[in-house]
């Protein structure tokens, strides 16, 4: 009876999506992460799934998606041999929690005076655009000297990327978001189609039926 409590239903792969992008959005509009203004969080991304929730179940499912996010961070491998979903998980959910792990490394390496090494699920400048599509986009040139290349810029330039392609990154999560609300009004739109035009046809055969039995009336009235 109390796993009911926490697990009213299934979450659904849409469900974690959409609080993945809402903890993106949440984080770019108010500057801060679920953990740290948790009641704000649910009252602005509660109504994003498909069921109704509380506080404790939306905050728990948080909890997961960071857990599983940090799990496979840790293990080093980009989750490219699993389902569309769980890639795109990971892919959002590293937006979020690599982001995070970053300006912690960051605050790290502020209070020591050599290098620190990087905790495991950490991305680095160099992780990061190893793992972005713009290194994709160049392997005609040769991955090795394309990250060569990359290597000797200045540590300034890169974080001046590496911040322009996580803002592209968010704006792909508003984009995306307006194309799930676009796909969502077409399909409600195409119901209302067809609920009128099945109203058309039942209004026109009743107006025929009443037709049909005037005229049989008048017809055979003496």
């Amino acid at each position: 009876m109390m796993l009911s409590l926490y697990y009213p239903r299934r979450w659904s792969p849409q469900d974690e999506i959409a609080i993945l992008r809402e903890i993106i959005d949440f984080k770019n509009k108010i500057g801060k992460y679920p953990s740290e203004d948790r009641l704000r969080f649910y009252e602005s991304a509660k109504n994003v799934v498909n069921f109704e929730t509380n506080l404790r179940q939306f905050l728990e499912k948080v909890r997961h998606l960071e857990k599983r996010y940090r799990k496979k961070a840790k293990e080093g491998v980009e989750p490219s041999f699993e389902n569309e979903h769980v890639r795109e998980c990971f892919k959002w959910s590293k937006v979020i929690w690599g982001a995070e792990e970053l300006a912690e490394k960051g605050h790290e390496d502020d209070g020591h005076g050599g290098d620190v090494e990087s905790p495991p699920g950490c991305v680095t400048q160099t992780n990061w655009f190893k793992e972005s599509n713009l290194l994709r986009s160049m392997e005609g040139f040769g991955v090795d000297s394309v990250l060569q290349k990359w290597s000797v810029l200045p540590t300034e330039t890169k974080s001046r990327m590496e911040e322009r392609s996580k803002s592209l990154d968010a704006k792909d999560v508003e984009i995306k978001k307006m194309e799930d609300m676009l796909s969502g009004r077409k399909r409600e739109l195409k119901e209302i189609e067809e609920k009128l035009s099945a109203k058309q046809r039942e209004q026109m055969l009743e107006k025929k039926a009443l037709f049909d039995e005037v005229f049989s009336l008048i017809t055979s009235a003496n």
